[in-house]
């Protein structure tokens, strides 16, 4: 009988052990960081979609959220989780200044920014979040903010900003129809 429940206990461990160590992911296959993306005119921080951070104002830890649950407050869409790559995030970024200064919407106030924001795209740090909207399009949000700082870690939290003109300005891109969805600019400080 003790013979049978040690063989019992080693199986249990052995299959425990299997499908907590084997069938672990590796950190880079968990999509849970922040990268930092560059090239020629422009730096950004992509958030992949597991990536979790602080939006207590405080940074007291008190208020961490991933990715999705913060696009699904700002979409209100039927959205799922996906991370583009690098390779497609710097191909958007070769179509931005075409893609902002074509962009029109009934807004006057925005109209009125875009001339300054596309003189000025290179002064602007990025922030990526990519999601998959209701009609399973790959889609990415994209705040820009206008700053002198250049990043050479990545951003560990988006930075929430109100005000400030087109210092601050938000995209979203749909990257099948390769359109902007909604561009919007911050209000007047």
């Amino acid at each position: 009988m003790k013979n049978k429940i040690l063989k019992i206990s080693i199986c249990f461990l052995l299959v425990t052990y299997s499908v907590t160590v084997i069938g672990q992911s590796t950190t880079s296959d968990k999509l849970n960081r922040s990268v930092l993306i560059s090239d020629d005119g422009f730096y950004g921080t992509l958030f992949q979609e597991n990536y979790v951070f602080d939006l207590s104002p405080d940074k007291s830890g008190r208020f961490n959220v991933n990715g999705l649950w913060f696009m699904k407050c700002i979409a209100g869409d039927s959205i799922s989780v996906w991370t583009p790559a690098e390779s497609e995030i710097k191909m958007f970024e070769k179509r931005l200044y075409d893609l902002v200064i074509n962009h029109r919407t009934d807004e006057e106030y925005i109209n009125d920014n875009i001339p300054e924001i596309v003189e000025c795209l290179s002064e602007y740090k990025r922030q990526y979040i990519g999601f998959r909207n209701g009609r399973k399009h790959n889609c990415i949000w994209i705040q820009f903010i206008r700053t002198e700082e250049i990043l050479n870690t990545p951003d560990t939290s988006i930075e929430r900003i109100f005000g400030g003109g087109s210092s601050v300005f938000l995209i979203i891109y749909n990257f099948r129809k390769d359109i902007i969805e909604h561009l919007s600019v911050n209000g007047s400080i």
